[in-house]
């Protein structure tokens, strides 16, 4: 499968991702919501951690996901 966005080929790995997402979107909401608080949870705890130094890091080069390798 191709990746819509950058147009590599992800092979299997995007296969289970998209089948996941495929089923999930056929629930209600009620059963959806705690899934994505306890998602935005467990976001906000990672972003607590981070300093304001680095959230300013860029990368030395290139322009959007390909500057990050």
């Amino acid at each position: 499968m191709t990746a819509s966005i950058t147009g590599e080929t992800w092979g299997e790995t995007i296969e289970p991702v998209r089948e996941y997402l495929l089923n999930e979107s056929n629930e209600r909401f009620a059963v959806l919501r705690p899934k994505l608080e306890a998602a935005h949870r467990g976001l906000l705890d990672a972003v607590q951690s981070v300093s304001n130094e680095q959230a300013q890091i860029r990368p030395a080069e290139g322009e959007g996901e390909d500057a990050w390798g």
